[in-house]
């Protein structure tokens, strides 16, 4: 296991300009589609299923539950010219994200995200169509403002947009924050991880970042997220479901404890984590304050439908 009395500072962590007031999210935006079996998944057949219809992406689920939180954010993303982009757009209008980044791709169709879950509540399996997502390349991004406190990226933005936004971190960017996403995703990043602050994964992507077997311990976790570090993140947390969150930083690693929570929906508990946990980091908090408070979300969020339930202030902070 790591030391837990780690470095003072560590090159690439968030340190904040005074100046900047806005996170910017940059990735995904989708439809999601949940469907929920009533009984195990059975392959090869039909399976009974009760769906709905919700939005989703990573960093649009991010975007909207900061702008429920009172955070300033704005959502660096493509839609299609589609009905379903100009949807998405009035809701995340209402939920108040700023939408100057956010365009529309002509002739493409709006990224969508199905998750077929267990009658507990955990996914079986979930198919990602984000075809219009390949489109926002370095030049899409937009430069970053002066207003901006930091950036939140996801693995859905291909390999070299998410290269040239770790470059300009280490030119002397704003902090930036990345969720991998996915296994199937990992791969989008580099070897070096210099550039990124702190980076969120769960088990099965510390491994595919590593080259090792998934961690399934706390301890084992701890020893990932150390190695991450060592790889160039400035901080690292992985999230262990009901084993709670694993993480190493400036001040060593340290283990989160899980909430307790009923299972309902599991859809969206992990965007939910990295809201909160950006969102004390954006007010000044430490790093495992800002992680305790992303648990709480997490667990508020698996007790209730939909990827941005339970993000309320008066909630997490209590």
């Amino acid at each position: 296991m790591p030391d837990q009395n780690g470095p003072a500072e560590t090159p690439g962590f968030f340190r904040l300009s005074h100046a900047g007031t806005r996170i910017l999210c940059i990735g995904g935006a989708a439809q999601d589609r949940t469907l929920q079996l009533g009984v195990p998944l059975e392959l090869h057949t039909s399976n009974i299923a009760a769906g709905r219809t919700s939005w989703g992406g990573v960093a649009r689920n991010v975007a909207e539950g900061l702008a429920r939180l009172g955070q300033g954010v704005d959502l660096v993303s493509l839609t299609g010219d589609d009905p379903s982009g100009s949807e998405m757009r009035a809701r995340l209008a209402e939920a108040g994200v700023g939408l100057r980044f956010l365009g529309a791709e002509p002739g493409a169709a709006t990224a969508s995200y199905t998750a077929v879950l267990n009658p507990d509540g955990e996914m079986a399996v979930a198919f990602a169509e984000m075809g219009v997502l390949d489109c926002m390349t370095p030049d899409r991004l937009p430069p970053e403002p002066g207003d901006t406190a930091l950036l939140f990226a996801d693995c859905n933005l291909p390999a070299e947009s998410l290269r040239a936004l770790m470059a300009r971190r280490l030119a002397g960017g704003a902090p930036l924050a990345v969720d991998v996403v996915s296994v199937a995703k990992s791969g989008r990043l580099p070897v070096d991880l210099s550039g990124i602050s702190l980076l969120f994964a769960n088990a099965q992507e510390a491994g595919a970042l590593l080259g090792t077997a998934m961690p399934t311990t706390p301890g084992e976790a701890l020893d990932a997220a150390a190695a991450l570090c060592a790889r160039g993140a400035g901080a690292a947390a992985i999230f262990l479901g009901a084993g709670g969150v694993a993480a190493a930083g400036p001040d060593g690693a340290f283990h989160v404890p899980p909430v307790p929570a009923e299972m309902r929906d599991a859809t969206g508990a992990g965007d939910a984590t990295i809201t909160a946990t950006l969102w004390r980091l954006a007010a000044g908090a430490p790093l495992r304050d800002a992680l305790s408070c992303g648990a709480r979300a997490g667990a508020l969020t698996i007790e209730r439908d939909g990827a941005v339930a339970g993000l309320d202030p008066a909630l997490l902070l209590s």
